[in-house]
């Protein structure tokens, strides 16, 4: 609650008459908190969010808008070097680096690969005790989708104007989760199948939104992509799920 009262004194003082990558941890940090489970700190965070927008909205409405406005002010410019580029890149993957401020050239190798999250997450857990998931009120597919709304609203080209480094991992971490959601669906899904579980079915989210952002600008992701919808539509994956593989 402090964090969140802070950030509401700062946000009605500060001038966001620059493009400074030193604005970009606390605006994402205002993000996280319009996310939070506590109502009071999603309501402290919505008021904090007012001289940015303009205009008074409730948490989950500001949040929307808030990343919109983080697209639309950071999501051309390459004066913040990339810093904004790389969260987003993270977010579409479910990654959240401990640090706000990033470089792609750091941050790259701690992207954990697709496939091995969906290895970690389809692990039976026979703990004794239920561990509390850290953020109950966070819904990871609306998550997925917004992020990818962003994604495509965001340049990742480099100086010379070819594709940044982080598009380049992107594309290869997508294209590998893609071919174990193809494998995967190989097997009947049905409705207590292998993407039934909360945590799977979150995975598969990012993996089939970042393919959709993809295709358009890769033929091996497209490929991947078809491979896995024609895959799912035989052995019944849940339909959300496709279509999250639309265009």
């Amino acid at each position: 609650m402090a964090a969140a009262i802070s950030l509401r004194a700062f946000s009605r003082h500060v001038k966001l008459d620059t493009k400074h990558s030193a604005h970009l941890p606390w605006l994402l940090a205002l993000y996280d908190a319009l996310n939070d489970d506590d109502e009071e700190i999603r309501e402290v965070a919505a008021m904090a969010t007012e001289p940015i927008l303009g205009r008074s909205v409730v948490a989950m409405e500001a949040n929307r808008r808030l990343l919109a406005w983080l697209v639309k002010y950071y999501g051309a410019t390459t004066s913040t070097g990339g810093e904004f580029q790389t969260q987003v890149a993270c977010r579409m993957m479910g990654h959240y680096p401990l640090s706000s401020r990033l470089r792609s050239d750091t941050v790259l190798g701690q992207w954990q690969p697709a496939e091995q999250q969906l290895a970690s997450a389809m692990r039976f857990d026979d703990s004794l005790f239920v561990i509390e998931e850290q953020n109950l009120y966070i819904d990871e597919v609306r998550e997925a989708r917004r992020w990818r709304e962003a994604f495509q609203g965001i340049s990742y080209k480099n100086d010379n104007g070819g594709n940044s480094e982080v598009l380049t991992a992107l594309v290869e971490w997508t294209s590998s989760g893609l071919k174990r959601l193809a494998q995967l669906a190989e097997s009947d899904d049905g409705v207590l199948g292998w993407a039934s579980k909360p945590d799977v079915f979150a995975i598969c989210a990012r993996i089939a939104n970042l393919g959709a952002a993809l295709a358009g600008s890769s033929s091996e992701i497209q490929e991947e992509l078809q491979k896995f919808v024609d895959a799912g539509q035989k052995t019944r994956v849940h339909g959300l799920l496709l279509s999250m593989c639309e265009l």
